[in-house]
C-alpha cells in the first residue's frame, strides 16, 4: 500500500528529465495514479507526496477515493488525520469532488483542469460507495475481497 504513489512520484520525475534532455515533441507524459484511503495512510505516500509538492511535479495527478473505508473497517480505526489538508501542505493542487464520484462530466473537467494546472501535482478527491450497488457490500470493507452474489 502507498507504494504507486511513490512510484507515479518516480515517473514523474523521469519524464520531467526526459523531457528537459529530448523536448516536448519527444517526451510530453502525464503520470496518473489511483489511490485509496489504505495507501494514503502509509507512511511511504506521505514521503513521497511530500517530495512531489517540494519539486512542483505539474505532470502528476493522484485520484484519491476517499470513501473512509480500508480493507480492515472504517479508516477511523486506524487514524484521524485530513489526507486532504495534508496535500495542501505539501504545496499540491486541489480539487475536491465531494460527493460526485459518480459525475462523470465533473470528473472528466477536474481531469482536463488537473493536466492543464501549471506549478504544482494535482490531488482530485471523490468519494465512492465500495461495493455499489451490492445490497449487502455497498460501503462495507468486506467490498474488498467477498464475491458479490446474483440478486
Amino acid at each position: 500500500l502507498g507504494q504507486g504513489i511513490a512510484n507515479a512520484v518516480g515517473m514523474a520525475i523521469a519524464e520531467r528529465s526526459t523531457r528537459a534532455s529530448f523536448g516536448e515533441a519527444v517526451s510530453n507524459h502525464h503520470i496518473w495514479c489511483i489511490a485509496g484511503d489504505g495507501d494514503l495512510s502509509e507512511g511511504v505516500s506521505h514521503e513521497a507526496a511530500s517530495f512531489a509538492g517540494h519539486q512542483r511535479l505539474d505532470n502528476l495527478t493522484v485520484i484519491y477515493d476517499d470513501n473512509h473505508i480500508s480493507i480492515d473497517g472504517p479508516t477511523e480505526l486506524a487514524l484521524d488525520d485530513n489526507a486532504v489538508d495534508r496535500f495542501r501542505a505539501y504545496g499540491w493542487n486541489v480539487v475536491d469532488l465531494g460527493e460526485a464520484a459518480e459525475d462523470l462530466d465533473a470528473l472528466e473537467s477536474a481531469l482536463h483542469d488537473a493536466r492543464a494546472h501549471r506549478g504544482a501535482s494535482t490531488l482530485i478527491v471523490v468519494r465512492s460507495h465500495i461495493g455499489f450497488p451490492s445490497p449487502t457490500l455497498t460501503d462495507s470493507a468486506s467490498a474488498h475481497g467477498l464475491a458479490f452474489k446474483a440478486a
